[in-house]
């Protein structure tokens, strides 16, 4: 497992490229759970893209094809199987990327690379919890062959941002007052709905304390989708629309499908984030903004202990988000970007 800044895919595929002697340099196919609408799959598929360097031939597969090439500008294919077979005879290796890692499929497709000659890895980020519902064929093929991880502070930092106008534009469309202190809400659905049901309880909470001190709040959705194999009236807008009917008034609503640097963009121009998805916590860590993480899955648990940031407790109060907001605010004078650790 490695965290270089390439990743180890900058040779990936080169000696079958020259054993065959082609002048266009090495093909490397991408798989994944990519054009779904999930930032971090696309935040990781841009870092893959990255890693792998100018000389390589790069095609995804993917059940959204035109999403990803209006995203990452490289070529895509549908998700078939007469499209899988016929990129795995075309290229010299394969990338596994994301999530996916821990799916069923994938360790199967890797087997079948290596069996004709393909090389193949896989890309995560830092911390196997970050799998959804993995399963023990994955953790054994993971564990069996190359494995690129990285640290998704390390991704996101890396991650160009988009022009801040282009970012007060998608406010604006939202419905987002300008020339006010933002705090962005980023929730995600957890497998135990108890839990999830806290989240949207706290995130009202440091809402109305947001209100309080004369800022104005609105909601990021970070995904199109919910996590685990949760239905989608659990998606990332949905609980957004619960922490409106909390509050008594809607919340204006960035996103899903936001581009990544878009995205990047977007949290930039906030004073706080809070919420238990990942990839906000990590953009709004990479340009400064303040933050309280909900630790609730191992992977995030991780990311906020290793750069001391704040989090919320294994059991939360109702008021502890709002405690958060109140010291924030008093440190801040006025409204600058000070973590309250």
């Amino acid at each position: 497992m490695t965290g270089t800044s390439d990743l180890g895919l900058s040779e990936l595929g080169v000696s079958r490229a020259r054993r065959h002697r082609r002048a266009r340099g090495r093909r490397v196919l991408l798989v994944g759970d990519v054009g779904t609408g999930d930032i971090g799959d696309d935040v990781l598929l841009a870092e893959a893209l990255r890693a792998l360097g100018g000389d390589a031939e790069p095609r995804v597969l993917s059940h959204n094809p035109m999403l990803v090439e209006a995203i990452h500008r490289v070529r895509a294919v549908p998700a078939s199987a007469q499209a899988l077979l016929t990129s795995l005879c075309w290229c010299d290796a394969v990338v596994v990327v994301g999530e996916p890692s821990a799916g069923r499929g994938w360790p199967v497709v890797v087997s079948a690379c290596l069996t004709v000659g393909r090389e193949a890895t896989y890309l995560t980020f830092c911390g196997g919890a970050a799998m959804s519902r993995p399963v023990r064929r994955s953790r054994r093929s993971a564990g069996e062959h190359d494995t690129s991880a990285v640290y998704c502070d390390e991704v996101f930092a890396r991650l160009p941002a988009e022009p801040a106008e282009y970012a007060q534009g998608a406010l604006a469309a939202a419905g987002v007052p300008p020339q006010r202190p933002l705090l962005l809400l980023a929730p995600k659905a957890m497998p135990d709905e108890c839990r999830t049901l806290d989240e949207i309880r706290i995130l009202a909470g440091a809402a109305r304390a947001w209100d309080r001190h004369g800022g104005t709040v609105a909601g990021i959705a970070m995904s199109a989708h919910a996590d685990f194999g949760i239905d989608r009236t659990r998606r990332d807008e949905a609980l957004l629309g619960e922490v409106s009917a909390q509050l008594g008034h809607d919340l204006p609503v960035v996103g899903p499908l936001l581009p990544p640097r878009l995205a990047k963009a977007v949290v930039g121009q906030a004073e706080a984030v809070a919420g238990a998805r990942l990839p906000a916590l990590a953009l709004a860590a990479a340009q400064g903004v303040a933050l309280l993480g909900f630790p609730w899955e191992e992977q995030t648990a991780e990311f906020l202990s290793r750069l001391g940031l704040p989090a919320l407790p294994e059991r939360p109060l109702p008021g502890d988000a709002a405690v958060w907001v109140d010291a924030l605010r008093l440190a801040a004078a006025p409204w600058s970007r000070v973590r309250v650790v």
